[in-house]
């Protein structure tokens, strides 16, 4: 399932209590709302948070990968912002638009991509404040592992205007941790398109490549 499906879950569960984080890595098992999702064992005694300050610059790609990994770890927003671009799509697969697909022109229609503002809020949620009726607390512990694959895996975007952008394809296992012992996980793989902007490289397209 997809991050972004479970994160979906959690704002879904505004409406509904339907959960879009863990339904995708945040879209895994839709079942909560843009936040939360589907419960599945683990035990959360091996969780353990990094509670060092994160200090890491986002010189290189796989540093920008890094460090999205330890802002979910460490539950910080900040530190999420700083991988991404204010050009940033977060795109879905087609099987998942009616799910939890975003209206972002307005047109009634919901669309395969949503943008940054959308996304930071996304995890805003996710993060420290819970569903925004307040019927879903943010978890108690967020853990996140990506597979970021050595150079020679990675890609070229060949379209124009997109040649110093890197695509790198990357295996993800998230858990969740709600209400001290319920356990949501989500796996399944995304395409990150980054690009180097000012001194460094933000992700400037996450593309989910799960099927709930």
């Amino acid at each position: 399932m997809n991050m972004h499906h479970k994160i979906d879950m959690i704002n879904a569960m505004e409406n509904s209590i339907a959960f879009r984080l863990v339904s995708i890595l945040i879209i895994l098992v839709s079942c909560i709302i843009f936040l939360f999702g589907c419960d599945n064992p683990f035990n959360p005694e091996t969780i353990k948070i990094n509670d060092e300050p994160i200090t890491r610059s986002n010189n290189t790609p796989r540093k920008v990968l890094e460090n999205l990994e330890d802002s979910y770890n460490q539950q910080d927003l900040d530190l999420f912002e700083r991988c991404l671009s204010q050009s940033f799509r977060f795109e879905v697969i087609s099987v998942e638009i009616d799910e939890i697909g975003v209206d972002m022109d307005g047109d009634g229609i919901k669309d395969s991509w949503w943008d940054y503002t959308e996304e930071v809020e996304y995890h805003r949620n996710l993060f420290s404040t819970g569903s925004s009726d307040g019927t879903v607390p943010a978890p108690d512990n967020i853990y996140l592992s990506l597979q970021i694959p050595q150079e020679e895996a990675w890609q070229k975007d060949n379209q124009q205007g997109r040649e110093d952008w890197v695509i790198i394809p990357v295996y993800f296992n998230l858990i969740l941790t709600l209400y001290g012992s319920a356990n949501i996980t989500a796996d399944g793989y995304a395409r990150f398109y980054l690009r180097p902007e000012g001194d460094g490289w933000k992700i400037i397209i996450w593309r989910d490549e799960s099927n709930i």
